[in-house]
């Protein structure tokens, strides 16, 4: 990963590699050392590369094709906005001994670079899914609200040592029986990725949409569902109330106006009605205007 800065001596680009919080200038030599936040943690801020208006096009595009073309599910643009989400960036390192199936001590080192969301609801709001790239810029100050960080400084010790457990796990000849493990890591990175949030309407419901603020890219996945589900209900009813109406109509020139006829008329005639109260009810529903309440907390 690259993540590139002015130079404050001369402005030449200052390449940051994704987890390491100093780097110096190509250029004139000079240190730099990203910023601390708060809690004394490093401090990366990427640059947005979209505007709002940018932001609404690219969902135009993501969430159009899935629409279909049918003109009941239009798309309706509610509300867009950004917001930052923090990430973890961690070097991990677990060092210790193990004992071979042949009963030798052999030294165990690993070293894992890890990304971790330090942010709840990651599933609706999705991840970056590159945290970086060649073009990536880095901003000294923050512009955006940021969405509340769950994981501390604090609890980052207990994560690295559950994900470096996993990952000697994963190595097939080291035996947990006579093994001795020490997980350390770096001091961590707190990395802000910019996104916007895009909240839209369609006939099936409200649905929101992030967009990555770097490329553009979508980070969560919107499941709209093709098909109306209340308009086959619609379609289904009518069409059984108008069959039972023809039918009844038809037998009373033929046979006259009877029992089954006059039965089948009048259940034709009310579960039309009742088709039309429910076309009704669900469009009104539909058209009702709902508050703004934005689901991501900043």
């Amino acid at each position: 990963m690259i993540a590139k800065s002015g130079c404050m001596e001369c402005g030449s680009p200052v390449v940051f590699e994704e987890f390491s919080p100093v780097a110096a200038c190509p250029s004139c030599g000079t240190a730099h050392r990203l910023p601390r936040d708060s809690s004394g943690a490093w401090l990366l801020t990427y640059t947005s590369e979209l505007m709002m208006n940018d932001a609404r096009q690219r969902a135009m595009e993501i969430v159009g094709p899935k629409l279909g073309k049918s003109r009941r599910n239009k798309l309706e643009i509610i509300e867009t906005f950004p917001v930052y989400l923090p990430v973890w960036k961690l070097t991990c390192r677990a060092a210790g001994w193990f004992r071979s199936s042949e009963g030798e001590l052999l030294p165990l080192n690993l070293k894992k670079e890890v990304r971790l969301p330090a942010y709840e609801n990651t599933a609706s709001i999705g991840t970056p899914k590159e945290i970086s790239g060649s073009d990536a810029r880095i901003s000294p100050e923050s512009e955006f609200p940021m969405v509340h960080v769950k994981i501390s400084p604090a609890a980052l010790k207990k994560e690295a040592e559950e994900i470096m457990a996993v990952e000697v796990s994963s190595i097939g000849n080291v035996p947990e029986a006579g093994r001795t493990l020490s997980v350390s890591f770096e001091e961590p990175i707190l990395a802000l990725y910019p996104a916007w949030i895009v909240r839209f309407r369609t006939r099936n419901g409200e649905h929101s949409l992030t967009i990555d603020g770097v490329t553009g890219q979508s980070m969560n996945v919107v499941d709209i569902p093709v098909g109306d589900e209340k308009l086959v209900s619609e379609v289904a009813l009518a069409t059984v109330s108008g069959s039972m109406l023809s039918a009844g109509i038809a037998l009373s020139f033929v046979e006259g106006f009877h029992g089954l006829e006059f039965g089948l008329c009048t259940t034709g005639a009310a579960l039309f009605i009742i088709a039309n109260l429910l076309r009704l009810a669900l469009r009104s529903s539909r058209l009702a205007p709902k508050p703004k309440t934005r689901r991501v907390s900043a």
